[in-house]
């Protein structure tokens, strides 16, 4: 995260704050986008789960004056460090934003955050660190795994050690995580040798290192992603969810 902003930077967030927070404490907002970016994960939020108004946080000037221009509602924000009013939206969305703060601290300050903001649920989304060892030991790599852009590469017990404190203490009802696009084999292109320079996509063997020869089928569950429903109050956030990844593996619920 930004030290500290430019003079051009504050004039952007002062340009836009105001409104946006009126909107916010007015009730207008029917849900927030932590890490916003430049407003996908906004539409997103919308399909998924048939929402209304969104307001997206991101603390990257730029990336909100983007969001903005695309014709969604956004305003700078550091997402550890907020200070709206309890319950203010339905729900907060955190689409693959978690792995880009600096560490399990700033991840436990954002998600407290946003289980603070929303009434209902908390939706997150972030790339499958869990079998990065196992995949190591095999002399392999998924390529996301050693990006510089992830300093933070939390696995569903990092979740769990977070979330399950949180249920107890009544702050959550419960909560649910799933896995999507289970990668099989060595053949995939999102698994490199361990050669491969950091900061890659998918593998191409006419640039990157070679791979073993002989397929190697994983004994142990891969996936692309995990995806996480935090329930604040009961509510109908799985039926959403549901319809858009039917494929989805549920792989823990604190429900059972």
């Amino acid at each position: 995260m930004p030290e500290s902003a430019s003079a051009s930077e504050l004039d952007i967030k002062a340009d836009i704050d105001s409104d946006q927070l009126e909107a916010l404490e007015s009730g207008a907002i029917d849900f927030l986008d932590f890490g916003c970016s430049r407003g996908g994960s906004l539409n997103l939020a919308r399909a998924m789960f048939g929402a209304g108004r969104g307001l997206g946080l991101d603390i990257d000037p730029a990336k909100v004056r983007s969001a903005i221009d695309a014709g969604h509602d956004a305003m700078v924000a550091d997402l550890t460090d907020l200070a709206f009013a309890p319950d203010p939206v339905r729900f907060v969305m955190l689409c693959h934003v978690l792995e880009h703060l600096p560490g399990l601290k700033a991840s436990e300050l954002a998600l407290l955050n946003a289980i603070r903001a929303a009434r209902e649920f908390v939706y997150i989304s972030q790339p499958w660190f869990d079998t990065d060892g196992y995949l190591f030991r095999k002399g392999l790599k998924v390529y996301w795994s050693d990006w510089h852009g992830h300093p933070n590469r939390m696995t569903t017990l990092d979740f769990h050690c977070i979330l399950e404190p949180l249920r107890k203490r009544n702050l959550i009802v419960g909560y649910r995580m799933f896995a999507r696009d289970e990668i099989k084999n060595s053949r995939d292109p999102a698994i490199h040798p361990l050669a491969s320079p950091r900061n890659q996509h998918g593998y191409d063997d006419t640039i990157h290192p070679p791979k073993p020869k002989r397929s190697i089928k994983f004994k142990e569950p891969v996936f692309s992603e995990i995806q996480i429903l935090i329930d604040v109050q009961a509510n109908d956030s799985l039926a959403g969810f549901r319809a858009r990844y039917p494929e989805a593996r549920e792989i823990f619920s604190s429900y059972d």
